[in-house]
Formats: structure tokens, C-alpha cells, sequence
């Protein structure tokens, strides 16, 4: 090797080693401070890292979010539990009433507890999360109609001779997506229709001949719409033109809307309606009623849904009042003005109600990592209004067994929400159990990608530092290496 004097070659390669040794020092002092790996050390770590963080936070606050709805749940469950202690003292004033060993005065005073309970039970569905009322959700309201009508159909165009259709069943509603499709076969078309709640569907076939053309309803075979039709012509460009512009005709003609064939109130007379809980579904419904072997069968149908209650005729007088109640919270008041055993041949065709939306405070937690990943529940009502105990009281004999059985059916739709609100809450239960897991998992993952294994980099930190000592020393070695050349140059200069 030469003999330099201006460059110490040396002493530079031995720096650079020793600023490279104290550069990863550094670094590993940091790793070590902040116990994860930094985004320069491992940048596709990192970025897998900071997914796997955004999904802990997510499933975090999906826990936060199940334990305060566990906490509204069971706050609800408090509610109507205090509900139903209420009527259970309730129950017992209304059969200490219904004795005949105290008198009407006696009964009046017992009235009074009776009656502060009941303003109790209005307290008790008041109770609120934050501004949200949580039992006080209104009843569906009804009305029934008081007009004879027919359907309002007027057949359109040269395919229909029929201005006023045939129906049977239960038909209400206005007429959408009225849609016909040819078969692929000769004058064959494939007909739907949307009539209300319900699809009306059939093939129609048009041929030389007037003929019938019957649409059935799919949710009840029993609902049909019958129209005819004709397509006798002697001109066959008339026949192709019909059968051409069928679907368009068809489907003009049923743009319209349709009431099934009703009676007068004054005929359903005696008859009111109550929709007492806020689940009924909203929209038109019919009331049928048929009298056969002493027993009264009514039946209750939207076209798509039907419920159907039977009662003993033959141990009613004709001046009995009744009260028929369908599983939907839909009830029929008779009063003694319906005589059930007379009313057979007057009120087999549908009565019109109009049922109007009750409202239902519902709450959604997200307890997942999407926001799709939620659990719902709903409250229905608890107040006396929604449970039909308004006016009750047990002021005789006969007031205090109607409370009885007033109050023995809202014990049941308490009893339901309890136990709704408790298998959500269960449900609550165990989603926070898997959250945790989820969580623990997660996080135990995201460790392998972003953590430093504490070990390894003290080890490392240990041998650096070694490393740097030696190279300290072999840099100073260098400077005085440089030095002696310097001062033999100087001694041969002399």
C-alpha cells in the first residue's frame, strides 16, 4: 500500500462503519422504547399491522356497543317486570271486587287502588333511554268502512266486454306492475298483476270465442279477479291487432283500484273494531263471518295474511256481546245489538277495515365489525292504552270480571316482551363473549406482525454496542497511524 499523507483512508472506512454500527444502535434503542417495529424497518408489516388495528377498534366498540345495549335491555326487563307486579295486585282487587261478600261502596273504595295502578302502569311505560320513551309506542288505530261498494274496474279497449269484474275473496288495493309476457306459444300470454298486497297471476289464451279470464291471487287461492274478454271478430287483421295489443289492453284495463264487494255498517251492526298492540299490519282488511253447527267463524284477511277465530253460538243469546280477539292484536267488539246466530246470510261478504300503522320505538346495536353486523330489537307498547285496560275498573261485579280478563291478557303481552327482550339480551350476552375472543385473537395476531421480540433486540443492542467500542478504538488507532506518517515525512524534510 502507498504512503499517503492527504487522505487518512483508514480513519474514514473505520467512521463510516462506526456511524452504520451507531445508526442501528439508534434504531434499535427506539424499537426497543416504543416495543413495536417502525414502518421503515418493515413496511408490509406495518400496513397489515395497521388493518388488523382498525378491526380492533371496530370490534371494540362493537363490545362497548353490546354492554349498553345489554344495559337498555335490561333497564326495559326492570320496566315491565314492575309492570307485571302491578298487575298482579291488580288482578287481586279485580277478585276481591267480583265478590258478592262486599257491596258496591266497598267496591268503590277498592276501585281506588285499582285505579292508581293503572296510572302506574302508564308511569312504568314511560320509562326512557336518554330522550326515547321506550314502552309508550302507539297503538294501530281502525276503522270500519260504512260504504257499499263495488270494484271500481271498467274494462278498457276492444279485448274486455266486462265493465264491472267478478271477485271473490278478499280483493283491496290499487293495481301496479300489471305485466303480460307471451309464452312463446300461440296466443298464450303469461299475466301478473299487483293488487294491494297480493300477486294476481294465470295464463290468458285468446282465441276465435269470448271466453273468461280468471286471475288468482298467490297468497290465498281463494281471492280471484274474473274478467271476459272477447276476441270473436271476422276480420283477421282485427284478431292479430288483438292479440298484438293484448297485454297493453289487459293491462290498462286493471289500471285501477280495487274494493272488494263490502256491506253497509248499518248492516254489520253492533260491530266496532280495536287494534290494540302496534304490530297489527297496516292497510286494508276484511272481515268475513259465517254461521254453521252453532258455531260463529270469523275471519280476518289482508289477502295476504289470514287469522281466523271461531265461537260457540248456540250459548249465546242473540242479545250477548262478545269480544273476538285475532292473534295479530286485532279485535272485534260485538255489542248486543249482533246477534251471532242471525247474522249467517248477511255478513259472508268482506267488511272493510282500515287499519293505520302503530309505531314501534326500535334500537339497532352494531356488535360486529361491519356496519351490517347489528342486532335489533323493538319495543312494543306497555301503557294501558296499548294493553287495552283504558276504563277499566272494578266499580261491580260485572266491570270487575271484564278487568280480570283485561288484565290476564295484558299479563301475557308483558310477559311476551319480557321474554323477547331477555332472549335478545341473552343473545347480547354471548356476542360479547365472542367479541372478546375475537379481540384477544386480533390482537395476538397484530403482534407477530408489528411487536419486536424484546430478546433478540437486546441481544442486538448488546453486540452493537461492543461493536461500536472496537470501532471507536480502531478509528483513534487510525488518526495516530495518520500522525506517525506525518511525522516521518517531516523528519525526512529535515
Amino acid at each position: 500500500m502507498g504512503l499517503y499523507i492527504n487522505t487518512n483512508v483508514a480513519a474514514q472506512g473505520t467512521s463510516t462503519t462506526l456511524r452504520g454500527l451507531s445508526d442501528h444502535l439508534a434504531k434499535g434503542q427506539q424499537r426497543l422504547a416504543a416495543g413495536t417495529k417502525s414502518v421503515s424497518d418493515d413496511a408490509s408489516s406495518a400496513s397489515v399491522g395497521f388493518a388488523i388495528s382498525a378491526t380492533i377498534g371496530s370490534l371494540s366498540q362493537a363490545s362497548s356497543n353490546a354492554a349498553q345495549g345489554s344495559a337498555l335491555l335490561q333497564l326495559g326487563m326492570a320496566a315491565l317486570s314492575s309492570t307485571e307486579a302491578v298487575f298482579q295486585r291488580m288482578n287481586q282487587l279485580a277478585a276481591q271486587a267480583n265478590s258478592d261478600s262486599i257491596d258496591d261502596t266497598r267496591r268503590g273504595m277498592i276501585d281506588q287502588e285499582f285505579q292508581k295502578l293503572l296510572i302506574q302502569v302508564d308511569t312504568n311505560a314511560a320509562t326512557k333511554w336518554f330522550s326515547t320513551s321506550l314502552f309508550s309506542g302507539s297503538a294501530a288505530t281502525s276503522t270500519g268502512s260504512a260504504v257499499t261498494a263495488t270494484a271500481a274496474l271498467v274494462a278498457v279497449a276492444n279485448a274486455f266486454n266486462s265493465s264491472v269484474p267478478t271477485i271473490a275473496g278478499f280483493v283491496n288495493g290499487a293495481v301496479s306492475n300489471a305485466v303480460t309476457t307471451a309464452t312463446g306459444v300461440a296466443n298464450t300470454y303469461s299475466v301478473s298483476v299487483q293488487v294491494g298486497n297480493q300477486t294476481f297471476t294465470n295464463l290468458a289464451v285468446t282465441g276465435d270465442n269470448a271466453g273468461n279470464f280468471t286471475l288468482t291471487s298467490t297468497s290465498n287461492s281463494n281471492n280471484t279477479i274474473s274478467l271476459a274478454f272477447d276476441t270473436a271478430a271476422t276480420s283477421t287483421a282485427v284478431k292479430n291487432n288483438l292479440a298484438n295489443n293484448f297485454a297493453a289492453n289487459l293491462a290498462t284495463a286493471l289500471g285501477a283500484t280495487f274494493q272488494s264487494g263490502e256491506i253497509s255498517l248499518a248492516s254489520f251492526s253492533g260491530v266496532t273494531f280495536d287494534a290494540a298492540t302496534s304490530g297489527v299490519t297496516a292497510g286494508q282488511w276484511g272481515v268475513y263471518y259465517t254461521y254453521a253447527d252453532n258455531l260463529g267463524t270469523f275471519t280476518l284477511t289482508n289477502g295476504a295474511e289470514t287469522y281466523v277465530q271461531t265461537v260457540n253460538a248456540s250459548v249465546l243469546t242473540p242479545a250477548a256481546a262478545e269480544t273476538v280477539s285475532f292473534s295479530n292484536g286485532l279485535s272485534i267488539n260485538l255489542s248486543t245489538s249482533f246477534a251471532l246466530q242471525t247474522n249467517s246470510g248477511t255478513l259472508n261478504a268482506p267488511h272493510s277495515i282500515n287499519i293505520t300503522a302503530g309505531t314501534l320505538p326500535t334500537f339497532a346495536f352494531q356488535t360486529g365489525q361491519a356496519s351490517s353486523d347489528t342486532t335489533s330489537v323493538s319495543f312494543t307498547g306497555a301503557s294501558a292504552s296499548a294493553l287495552s285496560l283504558t276504563g277499566i275498573d272494578v266499580t261491580t261485579t260485572t266491570n270487575a270480571a271484564a278487568a280480570t280478563t283485561a288484565i290476564l291478557t295484558a299479563m301475557t303481552t308483558v310477559a311476551t316482551q319480557i321474554a323477547v327482550l331477555g332472549g335478545v339480551n341473552s343473545q347480547l350476552g354471548y356476542l360479547s363473549d365472542n367479541l372478546a375472543a375475537s379481540i384477544q385473537n386480533q390482537t395476538a395476531t397484530r403482534a407477530t406482525f408489528t411487536d419486536i421480540d424484546v430478546a433478540t433486540e437486546l441481544t442486538d443492542v448488546q453486540r452493537l454496542n461492543a461493536n461500536i467500542q472496537v470501532a471507536q478504538t480502531m478509528f483513534t488507532q487510525s488518526m495516530k497511524s495518520f500522525s506517525s506518517k506525518a511525522e516521518l515525512v517531516q523528519s525526512a524534510a529535515r
